[in-house]
């Protein structure tokens, strides 16, 4: 996979096969650096785990925060990359049981945001007291769009509504997700 990583022609791509692409080739090359220098407790156990390791992808180098942060949501601005890329931690979303296809993406981005969002280890709920991910602290903007809130952006996935608009973080777990 690695190596059909590094030779995918991007080329004449519409943006919905460039995003399936990228969102793939991000959660391959996060496992692969873990797996290569596995036993670790954390992915930060691996000396700047997202930015010294340069992979090429589709003919240029790059490092997992450059593929994320100057690629990927540049082209897509769609906060639901933030539940289907996954860092190797606990605090992450867990990694999907499929890849990500053009001709499904769009089911799949909102199926798994709301597998996130329901998820009670990710928005912990306790009586009327919320704790959200540090994601929504590190990628707040990413969530206001339109005037909306973080908690109307997770309620509009919820099954059951958040109880209360006040909420607060909860520290992120950087431990290895096994």
């Amino acid at each position: 996979l690695v190596k059909e990583i590094a030779s995918y022609d991007l080329t004449g791509a519409d943006k919905i096969t460039k995003k399936a692409f990228m969102i793939n080739a991000y959660n391959i090359l996060a496992i692969k650096e873990i797996v290569d220098h596995y036993p670790v407790k954390s992915p930060f156990d691996i000396k700047d785990f997202f930015d010294a390791k340069h992979f090429t992808v589709a003919g240029e180098k790059m490092s997992l925060n450059i593929l994320e942060k100057e690629r990927l949501y540049p082209m897509a601005q769609d906060p639901r990359l933030h539940f289907v890329l996954v860092c190797a931690a606990v605090s992450c979303p867990k990694l999907a049981d499929f890849a990500y296809v053009p001709s499904t993406l769009e089911r799949q981005l909102e199926q798994k945001t709301k597998q996130v969002l329901n998820d009670d280890e990710f928005i912990r709920v306790s009586g009327k007291k919320v704790k959200v991910s540090e994601l929504f602290n590190w990628y707040a903007n990413d969530f206001k769009s339109s005037g909306k809130s973080i908690i109307d952006y997770i309620n509009h996935y919820r099954d059951t509504p958040l109880p209360s608009n006040k909420y607060g973080y909860y520290t992120y777990d950087w431990s290895l997700n096994k």
